[in-house]
């Protein structure tokens, strides 16, 4: 049988595990967390996405080693020099696999904001150790569960309409406490003129940290100039929002859902 030709090529520092995608990286980005700041010894980490179909080991398997740093996420390095690799999220099986990706060539990767890889860095936010960024295909078990949790099922239905929720919006961004999904949010904009901030949760042990507000503005910046609405039905939503500079509207009318 032919193998598919590779689309990129990665290895270690040492170069004793090479490995191989077979498909395009998809949804480049850095994260902030404390977990991925200490597993890469810097800042961030920067990382983007594959199926796990589409990922190989072709060198030095038999040196990697793994390290499950959370209940959802476990982590790949090299154990001769310690490069991280890559990680995935056993809640998200068949989804993807996120690569640390050291000497992989990342030229002309499109980040999920739009956009060129550079353009996504000043994207990323952070409130202490946790971090707002994008929502990327293995947080969405996460983020189900955390809705499900606070009161959002009946909007919500099976994962696979979430998915398809998430999919058709223009803006889908979650908060993370180390590995775990803490807060979300998501929004339909055109880009310009018009913005509907959709839902906003935070994990009631972090709310009171600024992750609602870093999500609000986060969504925001994806059309700085619009007009944007939302709903404030829920306890203490109106005084929130209105602190973020929302208010009360004497002309929007509303046709609600059927269902």
């Amino acid at each position: 049988m032919t193998m598919t030709e590779p689309v990129h090529r990665g290895s270690c520092l040492c170069g004793g595990v090479r490995y191989e995608t077979t498909a395009p990286l998809q949804a480049a980005s850095h994260c902030h967390c404390s977990m991925c700041r200490k597993a890469h010894g810097a800042a961030f980490g920067s990382y983007a996405s594959v199926r796990r179909e589409h990922h190989r080991f072709v060198l030095g398997q038999a040196l990697v080693r793994t390290y499950q740093s959370s209940a959802q996420v476990t982590r790949t390095f090299c154990s001769v020099c310690g490069s991280p690799l890559l990680w995935h999220s056993e809640g998200a099986a068949g989804h993807a696999l996120r690569h640390a990706a050291p000497k992989t060539h990342l030229r002309g990767l499109q980040s999920p904001l739009g956009g060129d890889w550079g353009w996504l860095s000043a994207r990323a936010a952070g409130v202490g150790d946790m971090a707002v960024r994008d929502l990327v295909d293995q947080d969405l078990p996460q983020v189900y569960a955390l809705l499900v949790a606070h009161g959002w099922s009946h909007r919500l239905g099976t994962l696979s309409k979430f998915e398809a929720l998430v999919a058709a919006s223009q803006c889908n961004l979650v908060a993370l406490h180390g590995d775990e999904v803490v807060g979300y949010a998501r929004a339909i904009t055109d880009g310009l003129s018009n913005g509907y901030l959709s839902m906003l949760v935070v994990a009631p042990a972090f709310r009171g940290q600024g992750l609602g507000r870093a999500l609000v503005q986060q969504a925001l910046a994806k059309a700085p100039a619009a007009t944007w609405v939302l709903r404030a039905g829920r306890p203490g939503a109106s005084e929130f929002f209105a602190r973020m500079g929302f208010a009360p509207s004497a002309i929007a009318m509303e046709r609600t859902r059927s269902t």
